[in-house]
């Protein structure tokens, strides 16, 4: 029997835009800052950045320096997996 392994990206994206969508929701700019993103994600640090790099190519988070944005296909995915209500 042919065994498939879990998608770990899908999940690793999955727990980043959690902690996207939180740390959004503690502030009123149309940003948030890697470093706030850093203390309300549980993803340790180096695999925040992975996944980033990954939401990136993924169209869902576009970054300029320290500033996180959020596109409309990630608004989009943050609606699609129930992370936010409609």
């Amino acid at each position: 029997m042919e065994h498939t392994r879990p998608d770990r990206t899908a999940d690793g994206i999955r727990e980043l835009m959690v902690g996207v969508a939180d740390t959004y929701a503690l502030t009123h700019k149309k940003y948030i800052t890697f470093g706030s993103l850093i203390r309300k994600s549980s993803l340790h640090r180096l695999s925040l950045e992975k996944y980033i790099d990954e939401a990136i190519k993924q169209d869902l988070l576009r970054r300029d320096n320290q500033l996180i944005h959020v596109t409309n296909k990630g608004r989009e995915y943050l609606f699609a997996h129930k992370i936010i209500d409609a």
